[in-house]
């Protein structure tokens, strides 16, 4: 009968998982922060701006220089920071009322970094320390604020964004994100962007419109499954089986997949994991 080519099938295995959804309700646009010179006649001092929406009240708190502490004691907040006392700049706090596409005001929070040295705002320690960390929250009425029972036992959410410093070929300070996390109820999971959808903007483009949905493989199936660590929202559950089994490559940039994350995909959000230090999954284009 002759010999038979033999078929060779690629046996690593790729994990897959389902996740549930949470929600982030107030949401400072990363790409939106910025320094901007305030005073003509000192080329040091800077005013911090960004975008920012919150579906309640809300309380923005910037923090210079400052470490990070986790705690799994059920007592205390399971994130908190401390800004040493050499630290010329404390930590501010403001509070906004609830509203979509708002403006920190300018000048409200400046840095003179004349009064810092160039390792103070340009390196970071992961987990340790960091130049600059912004956090939005709900701001709960005072007397329920410093009711640890109720951090507890109440969807506490926060969103952190962790940046740094750096002069650009102009001399000038650039704001450069580090990372962003949200916080609920006692578990951080890192922010992390995710290609395959339009983002939402004021032309009145659809975040999920009909031609973005398709499986790019079987352009019949919506797809629902996130490639890692490309972060390509390109297959359906289907398909996603038989490229597991195929090569375990994603189908759009051909990179190696570590692991496929099943999302449900709805109008306003995707679901993220149920795992400490996972992932929440945020649209980009």
């Amino acid at each position: 009968m002759g010999n038979r080519g033999s078929r060779t099938v690629n046996t690593r295995r790729v994990e897959q998982k389902e996740i549930p959804i949470i929600k982030s309700y107030n949401n400072i646009k990363k790409e939106t922060i910025c320094l901007k010179k305030t005073y003509k006649e000192s080329d040091d001092i800077y005013s911090l701006g960004f975008n920012f929406s919150c579906t309640s009240d809300a309380l923005i708190t910037i923090y210079l220089c400052c470490t990070e502490f986790r705690s799994k004691d059920p007592s205390c907040p399971p994130v908190y920071f401390h800004t040493p006392d050499y630290v010329p700049v404390r930590p501010m706090s403001y509070k906004f009322s609830e509203g979509n596409k708002q403006t920190f005001p300018e000048r409200a929070f400046t840095i003179d970094f004349s009064k810092f040295s160039e390792e103070d705002v340009n390196s970071y320690i992961e987990g340790e320390y960091y130049p600059i960390i912004i956090t939005i929250e709900a701001d709960y009425p005072q007397p329920i604020r410093n009711d640890l029972r109720f951090y507890r036992e109440n969807k506490r959410q926060a969103q952190i964004t962790y940046g740094y410093f750096m002069k650009n070929s102009s001399g000038e300070y650039n704001f450069l994100i580090s990372k962003q996390c949200f916080l609920f109820r006692d578990k951080i999971f890192r922010v992390e962007d995710i290609y395959g959808f339009e983002k939402h903007d004021d032309t009145g483009v659809e975040v999920f419109d009909d031609s973005q949905k398709e499986c790019v493989i079987c352009y019949s199936n919506i797809k629902d499954t996130i490639v890692y660590p490309c972060r390509h929202i390109c297959l359906c559950a289907q398909c996603t089986q038989v490229v597991r089994m195929q090569n375990s490559k994603c189908p759009i940039c051909r990179a190696q997949a570590d692991k496929f994350i099943t999302v449900n995909v709805i109008k306003d959000c995707i679901s993220s994991p149920g795992e400490d230090e996972g992932f929440i999954p945020r649209i980009n284009s």
